[in-house]
């Protein structure tokens, strides 16, 4: 049932093709008893053992499906790793989850991904399948693999069987994590025994006496290479043990014929040879037969039927012919052979394996030469960190290139802003008089800054550089280049220096977003988005969240967390609280889900403007203790975010000298980090919070220098919430006639754009106080009446008629009741309901008796049937004047809330 099917696999993904094959019956036994206790079977023996053969043969004995991997080179990199699996799991697997690629964003919270990652591959618990991991030797002192292979072993279902071969055991915190799921299998438990070496003879067709067979064996000690050469030399033997390594590859090739040594010497290099490579490298198709040959009549040479088919040399062997290499080319000779290798090993794809190649013989200049060929391809892959280790193991020494800053940079953009700003830096200072780099160089600082979220304040001369280079940009119709430098937007929108420019990078970014690859769509799209929002242009912000919702799918969890978390922000402003919260908590499962622990900070935020705009102190007390412990303290953004929320709170608690000094430390951070639209909210919290503690000098100071930034750079929100806190301010001051005029401007800027809501801080005893003085100034009255509604504000107690109550009960010039809900019928007979309200509002509408009302309207029933009929009519009453939540019955005592019952009477 596992016979695959492999035409398109690559060869890493497909088992060996088997030929001269000696089935290990005790040894399948022993697995199947093991695989019956643990998940996990871990065998470590040195090269030569059989592990793989025995693995191949196995998997063959199985009826069910076989998941081979065998790992190389390129497992350094998780993307590599990764994507080979999900690859083979596609292919050899059923029922796949969707599951997200891999980038480099993930490396951060690998854990997590990777624990989605195999519970999307590894779905279906109830089918039987047996996956192989083959020389894991390689990726032992690879943390994140093997902290990506100890995930696996927690999430396979007990239906999945998983060998490990490797000739080295598996690493302490391998086997910790993994404990009573994982066995062990030692070489001793491998070698041959007397009756699988005879077989293993016989299927060789070597005959050997029985006087001859305690020499062989004693030799060979059980080692499968071992019996392999004894077998096939003639004798006398010579004594053989899995540690002369040397000694028993020699006896290989001194019996093969002297063209065959030399086609094995030519191709050595490679760990991994296609048919086409060994007659490239050696320049003769018989090369490839003889390794054919070999692969069929020896162990000395595996052979993997895949994609293309495959040749690997025994790595024993491949291991002599290296040093038989070194021992007989000169430098230079070797040299050359180094560098055809290379270049024949990168025409096939064998990236990573030819830098090894590389790496290994020290030569840096052929290196850095394959970083510029490479690197860009790497990096589009996803597969970053083995270009980092490139980068790594160069001397440290000038590079003369900048083009290698410019993508060390790159590499380092997703897993270190901060270090990546300073490559982009060093290759913008390299290029001198070359405009493309400048461009790109330039760019990447931007980006590399917005990504870091701490220090902006070189950000202008970066702008400035982009400014000057922006004609040569559009002259190069370059769709790529166009989306890298437009993703600065999000930089440039924190400053008032460059109108022209945003405006020509908004135009630009509306007409490429939809042609952005998905990858690549993130920057726009925040650029896009956070202009509307500043603006607080919020059904426009929600109609660019729609498409790009619509277009991104469920692929991309990061795209995803950004898009709700925007949505948060945006129905915050809309006062839509219910969306925010649902927005943010669903935003922060994903990044909790795959590992971006790094966004939660910034949610939780959403969350606690939330709280504060509908004044859930509570929450809001909660949500910043969470956001505390899960600050970054390299993010100073971060910290200066979480000073400005607490300052709201302290607020809002009434707590002002607290506040104060909250906001104040925010508001410096976001100055010596050049942070200033973010620093504009800091400085209207601050206004706000001295206009309260009655320091209208130093407020007016603060909210001077916010008019003029609101009005230089075009942010009419920002500039409604200013003028609204200066109304307040001089009203607070007895100054009438100035607060009529500034607040004639803020609440025309509110009806415009239709606005309900500040960030910061949404303070409702001071909105309603405005909205009661326009009211009576009539000023913009239907907007004020419907930012009433919306946001349900309670009248102060200056609040007129004009004011929209939900009800308003007349008692002067005969009784009259208007509700929002309903118009109550004020004429029948016998309206009992309305008799009682009557009564209420006549007696004392601030709270009356419920016997008292009771005995009044109901003079001849006894006190139970009295407080009955009470009940009955006060619930007539709610329904049919709409006054469900504003007639109370507390302690007994029947009261209309004076906040939504307006009484004529009281006024005089």
């Amino acid at each position: 049932m596992n016979e695959p099917h492999y035409s398109s696999l690559p060869a890493k993904l497909v088992k060996p093709t088997l030929k001269n094959l000696v089935l290990r019956h005790r040894l399948f036994g022993l697995l199947n008893a093991a695989r019956e206790d643990h998940r996990i079977l871990w065998l470590h023996a040195p090269a030569g053992s059989g592990k793989t053969t025995l693995a191949a043969s196995y998997s063959e004995r199985l009826n069910c499906p076989l998941l081979w991997y065998r790992f190389d080179e390129g497992d350094y990199d998780p993307a590599y790793f990764f994507a080979n699996f999900l690859t083979s799991a596609r292919s050899r697997l059923a029922s796949l989850n969707p599951i997200p690629a891999f980038g480099p964003e993930y490396l951060s919270g690998l854990g997590a991904y990777s624990r989605e990652f195999f519970r999307a591959t590894l779905a279906n618990n109830d089918v039987e399948r047996l996956l192989v991991f083959d020389d894991c030797h390689l990726i032992q002192n690879v943390p994140t693999i093997v902290a990506a292979l100890t995930t696996l072993a927690s999430e396979a279902p007990k239906s999945c069987g998983v060998l490990m071969l490797s000739r080295e055991e598996p690493p302490l915190e391998f086997v910790s994590s993994v404990g009573l799921n994982l066995a062990l299998f030692s070489a001793e438990e491998l070698l041959f025994d007397e009756l699988e070496a005879r077989a293993l003879a016989d299927l060789l067709q070597y005959d050997c006496s029985a006087a001859e067979w305690p020499t062989v064996l004693a030799n060979a000690r059980g080692w499968a290479a071992a019996l392999v050469i004894q077998l096939r030399r003639s004798l006398p033997y010579s004594s053989v043990s899995p540690i002369m390594l040397n000694g028993l590859a020699n006896e290989a090739i001194n019996g093969l014929d002297e063209n065959v040594k030399k086609y094995l010497l030519d191709v050595a290099l490679p760990t991994i040879l296609t048919k086409t490579m060994v007659d490239e490298l050696s320049g003769t198709s018989a090369a490839s037969d003889a390794l054919a040959s070999l692969a069929n009549t020896s162990y000395l040479v595996s052979r993997t039927d895949a994609e293309h088919t495959v040749f690997e040399i025994h790595p024993v062997l491949r291991e002599f012919l290296l040093q038989q290499q070194r021992s007989q080319l000169t430098p230079s000779e070797f040299l050359n052979l180094l560098r055809r290798t290379v270049a024949v090993m990168e025409r096939h794809g064998q990236t990573v394996a030819a830098a090894e190649l590389l790496i290994q013989a020290c030569q840096w200049e052929d290196l850095r030469r394959f970083i510029l060929t490479h690197a860009k391809a790497e990096l589009s892959s996803g597969r970053t960190t083995h270009v980092l280790r490139w980068f790594q193991v160069l001397p440290d020494s000038p590079l003369s290139n900048p083009w290698l800053d410019f993508w060390h940079a790159q590499i380092l953009l997703s897993v270190n802003p901060l270090q990546s700003q300073g490559y982009f830096e060093r290759a913008h200072a390299g290029f001198n008089s070359d405009p493309m780099g400048r461009v790109l160089s330039a760019a990447g600082v931007l980006t590399a800054m917005y990504l870091a979220m701490d220090d902006f304040s070189s950000a202008p001369r970066w702008l400035q550089e982009l400014a000057e280079l922006d004609e040569f940009v559009q002259s190069l119709n370059e769709p790529e280049v166009e989306i890298w430098v437009l993703g600065c937007g999000n930089v440039l929108l924190n400053y008032s220096t460059h109108p022209a420019l945003l405006k020509t990078w908004l135009d630009r970014a509306r007409r490429v977003l939809p042609l952005c690859p998905p990858g690549k769509r993130i920057f726009l799209m925040t650029f896009l988005l956070q202009y509307h929002i500043w603006r607080g242009e919020t059904e426009a912000s929600q109609a660019l969240l729609g498409l790009l919702q619509e277009q991104s799918g469920n692929d991309d969890p990061f795209l995803r967390i950004n898009l709700l978390n925007w949505q948060a922000v945006n129905a915050l402003l809309s006062a839509e609280h219910a969306l925010a919260y649902q927005s943010a908590a669903r935003a922060t499962e994903l990044a909790e889900t795959y590992g971006f622990e790094f966004c939660v900070p910034t949610i939780l935020g959403q969350e606690i403007l939330t709280a504060l705009s509908e004044q859930n102190l509570e929450l809001a007390s909660a949500k910043l203790n969470q956001m505390q412990n899960r600050l970054d303290p390299q993010r100073r953004m971060d910290q200066g975010f979480l000073l400005h929320l607490r300052s709201g709170l302290s607020l809002a608690q009434n707590r002002l000298p607290q506040a104060q000094q909250e906001a104040e430390i925010s508001l410096e951070i976001c100055k010596t980090l050049g942070l200033h639209a973010f620093g504009s909210l800091t400085q209207h919290g601050l206004a706000q919070i001295l206009i309260a503690q009655g320091e209208w000098h130093k407020a007016s100071s603060q909210l001077d220098q916010l008019e003029m930034s609101c009005r230089t750079s075009d942010k009419p929100h920002l500039l409604f919430l200013t003028l609204l806190t200066r109304a307040h301010g001089l009203l607070c001051t007895g100054d009438d006639k100035a607060a009529a005029r500034i607040l004639a401007e803020a609440l025309a800027h509110g009806k415009q754009f239709n606005y309900s809501n500040a960030h910061p801080f949404w303070l409702p005893d001071v909105i309603a106080r405005l909205c009661s003085f326009a009211l009576e100034a009539n000023i913009e009255s239907d907007y004020v009446r419907q930012l009433i509604k919306r946001r349900n504000l309670k009248p102060d107690d200056n609040a007129d008629e004009q004011w929209p109550w939900p009800v308003k009960i007349r008692t002067l010039g005969g009784f009259r009741l208007d509700s929002d809900a309903a118009s109550a019928p004020t004429d029948k007979k016998d309206n009992k309901p309305l008799q009682l309200l009557q009564l209420l509002v006549a007696i004392n509408p601030d709270g009356v008796n419920r016997q008292v009302l009771a005995d009044a309207l109901w003079p001849d029933a006894d006190a139970d049937a009295a407080l009955h009929a009470f009940e009955v009519n006060l619930q007539r009453l709610r329904k049919l004047t709409g006054l469900k939540d504003s007639l109370l019955l507390q302690g007994g005592m029947l009261l209309a809330r004076p906040m939504d019952c307006r009484t004529r009477a009281a006024r005089y």
